[in-house]
């Protein structure tokens, strides 16, 4: 799961200082919709990071992660192919971050589905106004933006989340 530099989506790096011995993953999801493009999706549902920290204890760390940034070291992970243990632990540290990562996207999709909502229900009442007043506004086009709502729920829902990042960082270890 880790790559040997930095120039890919994972990397390590390691703190000396007078803090107690730990192994955090911080890993960075990506939340999309795979919505078609004609549904501009991305109105709604941008792109949006979901970044989570996890602890050698399986635990999600409250650690300040941008405190940490200005003293990690770069650290080969050479040392650690003789080390399966530690190898066994990352694995499980990064399914325990797509748990957690999967748990806090609800709220942000359901955000963005409100957003739509509001939206959209607003533009289909305006289109149904219009036509009462103006004869020149066709029933295909309020049958269109229902049909645009329905898609985009649909899609909204299905969002993913995709492993953008990894950095694993070594403290006093």
């Amino acid at each position: 799961i880790l790559l040997a530099s930095e120039q890919g989506n994972a990397c390590m790096g390691r703190i000396q200082d007078d803090e107690e011995k730990m192994i955090l993953l911080d890993a960075v999801y990506v939340l999309e919709s795979v919505a078609p493009k004609a549904l501009h999706a991305e109105r709604f549902m941008p792109p949006t990071i979901v970044r989570v920290l996890i602890n050698q204890h399986l635990e999600e760390d409250d650690t300040d992660i941008d405190s940490l940034n200005s003293k990690i070291e770069n650290f080969s992970p050479d040392r650690l192919a003789a080390k399966p243990e530690i190898l066994n632990l990352l694995k499980l540290m990064l399914e325990k971050s797509a748990e957690v990562s999967e748990a806090n996207t609800e709220n942000i999709i359901e955000a963005c589905l409100e957003k739509m909502n509001r939206t959209l229900a607003y533009e289909t009442q305006r289109l149904r106004d219009l036509k009462k007043v103006n004869p020149n506004v066709r029933a295909e086009e309020i049958a269109f933006a229902k049909a645009q709502f329905i898609s985009l729920n649909e899609h909204i829902r299905e969002s993913r989340l995709r492993l953008d990042s990894l950095r694993v960082i070594f403290r006093n270890i």
